[in-house]
């Protein structure tokens, strides 16, 4: 795995840049990024090789039934969390 820009990354210090490192919480990322904060600028970092765009659209149709089958189960513990933040 190639790390070579983590240096460059990790020195980078940009005002008003709130930096994140992408380890399996591209979820949680996109959400913050569009949700919680949509006017803050981010600077994303993600070790490895790029990901295709079959390879996100997979992920994130996995993501998605995921969420869906949880939310559907009976006596669901998540339900009325999943269902308060469902876009309609």
């Amino acid at each position: 795995m190639k790390c070579e820009l983590r240096n460059d990354y990790e020195k980078l210090e940009l005002p008003r840049v709130e930096k994140i490192e992408l380890k399996s919480n591209e979820f949680g990322v996109k959400y913050r990024i569009l949700r919680e904060a949509p006017e803050q600028k981010f600077l994303l970092y993600r070790e490895g090789p790029p990901p295709t765009d079959l390879e996100q659209i997979e992920g994130a149709n996995r993501r998605g039934q995921q969420i869906e089958g949880i939310s559907k189960a009976p006596n669901a513990k998540y339900k009325d969390p999943i269902d308060h933040h469902r876009e309609p």
